[in-house]
């Protein structure tokens, strides 16, 4: 049965069943180029209802694209705030500033499924912090399109970009991946028939063993061509006030997507077929939710949650849904995220990350053997789509089944920019700020399951990257940042550090033999909210380069307590502690 007399039957076992719960929406045909007959439509027009500026990625002239407001409302003020419950009040704790720091980072790459949702979102008069219609928005916009990027704009585009990260989107889009093209088709145009969901479509490439270019669009029709030959038509937010089009050929079950004005300039196309497993779909009701899972913090204090999607639609998923969503699968991995704790490894840069646990299994991309691996039982991937330009690598999040580090190794690519990798779990962000790999060459670090334990190794002579922690033990207790940095190692030495937070100290050190002066900060959000800060530049006593400070009596005023720990015992009688007074930093830092 050919996709066009399949929607012929969806269409008249529905035209008396359904209500429509989108009737607000407008009816507009999609534009035409060869024509052939609409099957689906959502009556959304590019011209009227997408953005009028394009997709965007590093974006420094608007600070605040993600805020403590926009935390609260995923998160909860109980799991964002160590102080106050809102946008004006709230001290967030440390762990949550630097999850918001990281993710704006990471958005870097482009901010495609924000532009995508908050599209539909307007599309279906759903408000975002109280405003629902573009005069809402900006004053004098009739429709989405008239609006101007400001940083109100930016923060609605950048809010649901940041969703992404979360496992309550991507679980859902796993399976997907492993339907065919005529089977995302289906589930498309269902959904437009049947007003029962709302999707967003990613287009993906496979090249050299891994996932690039992912791009998120958004389907707005569904085209027969003839010759089961069809066309979805889309938003694609790269190309304000057009519609593009993915063709899907049912019979070979092929796809393209021709994104160039020119039809002759194809060498960008995105291409597949049904084993190339680059098409996907998330839904729209994943981005309804109230809130949202916190995977850094260090007890999610859940509260009642709209998140069954039939409530926001209004009405039951149908068979074909439930049949193209593999249900079983995603419970199974949900079950086992809410029975065991994860520890998520990403990064903002476009390197390659391959993981080995602590049972030597790996996951993550071999570029000696240019193939993606996942030999970890219970291992998710979560790719990332961005501007469709750059190659954002993956998310992997690890279910914690040993006692055992981590060890991660950076692979270097054509690009000359800097990451940051980070790596957070209950109760914990931690991660290297500024890494720097040649193509060819490979970084290797450690991390503990829980967070306390650091390393790094260089590949080459140069400054090391700059080491974090951030952690959360919970109400009433302060939150804590520590970062360590400023010197340079030899190729294959080591730096690493260990936090004690029981004991009130934190422990680093490096093997290079060299004299090295570390820079440490410290930042610590107490309970109350209120935020002391310290700050020590080329800090060298001893010759061993073996340090441990004593955090914990700290208070908060005057010097810390700074020891050369060769012995690594800990102790810390008056003779043997050396008093460090918060200084600025010097010009050059």
């Amino acid at each position: 049965m050919t996709l066009r007399k399949i929607f012929a039957c969806f269409l008249l076992t529905l035209m008396c069943a359904v209500t429509n719960v989108f009737a607000e929406s407008p009816i507009v045909k999609p534009s035409q180029e060869d024509e052939g007959e609409i099957l689906a439509s959502i009556g959304f027009d590019p011209k009227i209802h997408g953005f009028g500026f394009r997709n965007f990625g590093e974006n420094p002239e608007y600070e605040e694209d993600l805020t403590a407001d926009d935390m609260i409302r995923i998160f909860g003020a109980e799991n964002v705030c160590i102080e106050g419950s809102t946008a004006r009040d709230c001290v967030m704790y440390e762990t949550a500033e630097r999850w918001m720091a990281e993710a704006i980072e990471k958005m870097n790459g482009g901010h495609c499924d924000g532009f995508s949702v908050s599209s539909l979102r307007m599309f279906y008069r759903r408000p975002f912090k109280g405003r629902k219609t573009p005069a809402e928005f900006q004053r004098g916009a009739v429709n989405l399109f008239d609006l101007k990027k400001n940083q109100f704009t930016s923060n609605y585009v950048s809010f649901y970009q940041t969703l992404t990260f979360l496992k309550e989107t991507y679980e859902f889009r796993a399976p997907t991946f492993k339907k065919k093209p005529s089977e995302i088709a289906l589930m498309i145009g269902e959904a437009m028939i049947s007003k029962k969901e709302s999707y967003t479509l990613e287009v993906w490439m496979r090249e050299k063993g891994k996932y690039t270019r992912g791009h998120s669009i958004v389907p707005i029709a569904i085209e027969d061509m003839g010759d089961d030959k069809y066309r979805i038509h889309v938003y694609d937010n790269n190309y304000p006030g057009q519609t593009k089009y993915v063709t899907i050929n049912a019979k070979n079950e092929t796809w393209r997507y021709h994104t160039a004005n020119n039809p002759a300039e194809t060498a960008r196309d995105y291409f597949g077929s049904a084993t190339t497993n680059t098409l996907a779909l998330k839904r729209l009701s994943d981005r309804f939710r109230k809130r949202y899972e916190c995977p850094f913090c260090d007890e999610d204090e859940e509260q009642e949650s709209d998140d069954d999607q039939s409530k926001i639609f209004g009405v039951n998923e149908s068979f074909m849904m439930k049949a193209a969503y593999n249900r079983g699968n995603t419970n199974k991995f949900r079950a086992q995220s809410e029975e065991a704790e994860t520890l998520n490894v990403s990064t903002s840069g476009e390197v390659d990350l391959l993981i080995t646990d602590g049972n030597g299994k790996r996951i993550g991309y071999d570029a000696a053997k240019q193939v993606s691996l996942n030999e970890i039982n219970g291992a998710i991937e979560n790719h990332i789509a961005g501007d469709g330009e750059d190659d954002i690598p993956p998310e992997y999040i690890l279910p914690v089944n040993s006692a055992k580090p981590y060890k991660i190794t950076v692979g270097g690519t054509d690009s000359e920019e800097t990451a940051d990798l980070q790596i957070y779990g209950s109760g914990f962000v931690v991660g290297f700020d500024n890494i720097s790999v040649d193509k060819g060459e490979t970084l290797n670090m450690t991390v503990a399951p829980d967070g306390r334990e650091l390393s790094f190794t260089a590949s080459a002579d140069g400054e090391t990257p700059s080491v974090y922690i951030a952690t959360d033990d919970g109400a009433d207790k302060p939150s804590y940042e520590f970062t360590i940095g400023g010197i340079a190692l030899s190729a294959g030495k080591t730096v690493s550090v260990k936090l004690d937070p029981e004991k009130g100290l934190i422990y680093f050190k490096d093997n290079d033999g060299d004299a090295d002066k570390y820079d440490f900060k410290m930042s610590r959000t107490n309970a109350n909210g209120k935020v002391d800060e310290f700050d020590e530049f080329d800090l060298n006593i001893g010759d061993d380069n073996s340090y441990v400070i004593d955090f914990g009596s700290w208070d908060g005023k005057s010097s810390l307590c700074v020891k050369d720990d060769a012995d690594e015992d800990g102790s810390f009688e008056d003779e043997e502690c050396t008093k460090v007074e918060d200084e600025e930093a010097p010009t050059d830092k």
